[in-house]
């Protein structure tokens, strides 16, 4: 988009839906982790999604 052209209503609705999508990403918290050994190390619950339980016979 060139900085001095005139929106038009599609462009301007476009425009302002990215700019509000990208303002309501913003994550709320930071996680630190070990990628060696694959473990966030400041959130328990974002750690056990890490890993799975697997049905039997389907184990890795």
């Amino acid at each position: 988009m060139a900085p001095n052209k005139n929106l038009n209503r599609r462009e301007f609705l476009g425009s302002a839906a990215t700019v509000a999508a990208s303002i309501s990403i913003v994550p709320s918290n930071v996680i630190a982790g070990l990628g060696k050994n694959l473990q966030i190390t400041n959130d328990i619950e974002a750690n056990n999604l890490l890993t799975r339980e697997y049905r039997k016979g389907w184990e890795i």
